[in-house]
C-alpha cells in the first residue's frame, strides 16, 4: 500500500493505492570517483541519503483516484508520500493515468519520520 497527499488541507488531495508495483529501493550511493595520475583512481564514498531515492509506481486505479492523481499533479509541488517503510516528503515527476492504470515516478526530497 502506498499513500500520497498534498500539505495542505484539499477534499481531492489524497490517494490511498492498493496492491502497487513500487521499486522501492532504487536508490544510487553518493559516489565519486577521480583518476590519479599514476593510473590508480580514488574513490570518494560519502552515503546514501533518501534524497537520491526514486520511486517507480504501477498500479490500476479507478476513475476517482485518477482524478485525485491528476490533481496532486498539477496543483502540488511537494507531496507526503506513506510507504511500509517510512513518511516522506517528495514530488511527483511523471503522472501517465487513465481511468484503470496509473504510472507514477516520484523522487523522494527527505524521510519525515
Amino acid at each position: 500500500m502506498i499513500s500520497i497527499s498534498t500539505q495542505s488541507a484539499d477534499a481531492n488531495g489524497s490517494v490511498i493505492l492498493q496492491c502497487p508495483t513500487i521499486s522501492y529501493y532504487d536508490n544510487t550511493a553518493r559516489v565519486s570517483r577521480v583518476k590519479l595520475l599514476d593510473g590508480g583512481a580514488y574513490i570518494l564514498h560519502s552515503g546514501v541519503s533518501d534524497g537520491d531515492r526514486t520511486l517507480n509506481v504501477s498500479t490500476r486505479v479507478c476513475a476517482e483516484q485518477s482524478a485525485a492523481l491528476l490533481n496532486i499533479f498539477t496543483n502540488y509541488q511537494i507531496v507526503i508520500i506513506v510507504l511500509p517503510d517510512g513518511i516522506f516528503l517528495g514530488v511527483i515527476s511523471y503522472l501517465k493515468t487513465d481511468q484503470q492504470k496509473a504510472d507514477i515516478t516520484i523522487l523522494i526530497q527527505e524521510r519525515e519520520v
